[in-house]
C-alpha cells in the first residue's frame, strides 16, 4: 500500500480514534457529567413549575385567637382551618387556639388547610372521690390531688373525732361520691369535732337543768285528815 492510501485511509477514521486512550476516556466522562447536571437542571426546573414553588405563603400566626378571628386571618391567605383537638389550659381564655400545624412561619401551598388545637369552651370537671367517715386530712389530700382548687373546712358537732361527714358546694348543696363537677367549684368539707360535740351535749344538760322550777311545792294529800 502505497503511503498516499494510507494517509487518505488515515483522514477517514473519527476524529476521536485519532486521539490517545486518555483522553477519550476524559472525554467521555466529561459528556457524562455533562448529561447529569443538564438532567438534574431540568429535572428541578419543571419540578418548580410543577409544584408552583414560587407561589409558597408564609402561615400566619394565629396562636391565641379566637376561633372566628383566626379562620378570618387564614381565609385572606387563600388558607383553610380545621379543628383537630381541643384541650383544657387553665388560664387561657375559652375557645382560642393553642397550637398549630404547620406552625406558623412555615411556607406552604395556598388553599392548604392548617390543622389547630383550641382551648375547650366547657370548664373541665372532676369527679368526686370517696370521703364519707374518712379523715378530714386524707380527703383534702385527695380533692385537692383530683384537681379541686377551693376546699374549705367546717367543723359540725361530732362523736368521732376529724372525720368528714359531708361534702357540699357554697350552695349548701350536698354532693356525693362519683359526682362529676367543675374543678372550681367551692367545696365545703363538713368534719365532726368531738369537742364541739362535748361542747354542745354539756350546753344541753346545762339548758335541761335551768328549765326545771328551783322549788317544787309539796302536794297535800287528799281526803279527811285523822289526826
Amino acid at each position: 500500500m502505497s503511503n498516499k492510501e494510507t494517509d487518505e485511509k488515515e483522514l477517514k477514521l473519527p476524529w476521536s480514534n485519532k486521539q490517545p486512550w486518555w483522553l477519550r476516556l476524559l472525554i467521555h466522562i466529561g459528556l457524562i457529567v455533562l448529561a447529569g447536571l443538564l438532567l438534574l437542571w431540568g429535572s428541578m426546573f419543571f419540578l418548580k413549575i410543577y409544584t408552583r414553588h414560587g407561589k409558597a405563603i408564609e402561615t400566619p400566626d394565629i396562636i391565641g385567637l379566637s376561633q372566628v378571628e383566626a379562620s378570618e386571618m387564614l381565609g385572606r391567605s387563600n388558607l383553610n382551618m380545621e379543628v383537630v383537638d381541643s384541650v383544657y389550659v387553665e388560664g387561657q381564655t375559652p375557645g382560642i387556639i393553642l397550637d398549630t400545624t404547620p406552625k406558623a412561619g412555615s411556607r406552604i401551598k395556598p388553599h392548604r388547610t392548617i390543622f389547630v388545637t383550641v382551648n375547650t369552651m366547657n370548664v373541665k370537671s372532676i369527679k368526686i372521690p370517696e370521703f364519707e367517715e374518712l379523715s378530714e386530712r386524707s380527703v383534702e389530700m385527695m380533692l385537692k390531688g383530683a384537681g379541686f382548687k377551693n376546699v374549705t373546712i367546717e367543723y359540725v358537732p361530732g362523736p368521732h373525732h376529724l372525720l368528714v361527714l359531708h361534702l357540699k358546694d357554697s350552695t349548701g348543696r350536698y354532693l356525693s361520691a362519683g359526682e362529676r363537677i367543675p374543678y372550681n367549684t367551692h367545696l365545703i368539707m363538713e368534719v365532726s369535732s368531738a369537742e364541739e360535740y362535748e361542747t354542745a351535749m354539756m350546753d344541753s344538760l346545762q339548758n335541761s337543768s335551768l328549765d326545771l322550777p328551783l322549788d317544787t311545792p309539796i302536794e297535800e294529800p287528799s281526803g279527811e285528815n285523822w289526826f
